[in-house]
């Protein structure tokens, strides 16, 4: 593909975000790094996301029907010039040096195929206690990462044209939850280096309401198995936003609570040590949210920690028993290895 190195390309996938892409926008068009190109690839919205990107100066492309993540992004990057180019969510605003800071990694590292920033622990729009929730845990586990990676953050996060050139584009038959994101990732890193760091910062709008955010870390940690076998080997799997030990706490806890009352007193014992063990799981993060969101809002993040936890729990027995029985399942990410 023919680049221009100075020039960075700003790919924003969208899909009914007509909430944030104002925020989004203004945020790009006003970086302190002037050399950008802007484009929303529209994937079929059904709310009024192509008629507010009309209003900004970018370029638009509307596909016809729903694609995905995936087909999106790769139809923003055939559409690009840039030598770097900057993937960015339409549910996230940057901080105004962003780009700019992404840019002067890539130059003094050259070692780095890509280079990804972490979210703010503050929500974009605060929506309520969930999103509180997501945006604080959000935050704290890809501080917790920073560094060296091998797992994809392309809701915020940049690539140099010449990794795209070599690695080739988003799996496309891969749809949303479906880790399109994580598959590419591994993908680059079987081969190269990239970074996450705290100097490159966004705001992101993310769930605010339980049931759509469990089906989504379902649909996510269920067809992520497929994966995980393919590349177990991959340092990516050890960048996971909850730790097994949390999980398998969280999932111990829920099974002997409804077990207790068939066991009698003497079991209670049982689930109380897996409330502590979760609970003490990860000390850093609790330290964390108490120092961020006070002492108050630490039962309610962990009564939503623990219910996350659980699903991820579940989502991953499923996951496992269907790459057991189901051939079609276990060559999910074939197409790509």
């Amino acid at each position: 593909m023919n680049a221009t190195p100075e020039l960075v390309s700003v790919i924003i996938p969208t899909y009914n975000c007509a909430k944030t892409l104002p925020a989004c926008l203004e945020s790009v068009l006003g970086q302190t790094y002037d050399r950008i190109e802007i484009t929303v690839v529209d994937d079929a919205s059904t709310d009024r996301s192509a008629d507010i990107v009309k209003g900004y100066d970018c370029t638009l492309i509307e596909l016809p029907e729903n694609r995905g993540p995936a087909a999106a992004r790769n139809r923003g990057i055939l559409a690009s010039k840039g030598g770097i180019l900057f993937f960015l969510d339409a549910d996230v605003a940057l901080a105004p040096d962003a780009v700019e800071k992404c840019v002067r990694i890539l130059r003094e590292h050259p070692e780095y195929a890509g280079v990804s920033g972490l979210y703010a622990p503050e929500p974009l729009f605060d929506d309520g206690i969930i999103e509180r929730y997501q945006s604080l845990h959000a935050h704290y586990w890809r501080m917790r990462n920073a560094g060296v990676v091998q797992a994809g953050y392309f809701s915020l996060g940049a690539l140099r044209r010449s990794t795209i050139d070599e690695i080739g584009l988003f799996d496309e038959n891969l749809r949303a939850n479906n880790n399109e994101d994580t598959e590419y990732g591994f993908r680059i890193g079987r081969r190269h280096r990239m970074l996450l760091t705290p100097e490159i910062t966004g705001w992101h709008d993310d769930d605010d309401r339980l049931r759509p955010l469990l089906r989504k870390y379902y649909l996510r940690v269920s067809s992520l198995v497929p994966l995980l076998v393919r590349d177990r080997r991959q340092r990516g799997t050890r960048e996971a936003a909850h730790r097994p030990s949390e999980i398998v706490s969280a999932a111990g806890l829920a099974v002997t609570a409804v077990l207790t009352p068939a066991f009698g007193a003497y079991f209670a014992a049982v689930p109380l040590a897996f409330l502590i063990a979760f609970v003490c799981a990860d000390p850093k993060m609790v330290s964390f949210v108490r120092r961020h969101a006070g002492a108050r809002f630490l039962p309610a993040y962990l009564a939503i920690h623990f219910v996350i936890n659980c699903t991820i729990a579940t989502a991953a027995a499923y996951g496992v028993l269907r790459w057991v029985f189901d051939r079609r399942f276990r060559r999910l990410y074939e197409r790509t290895s």
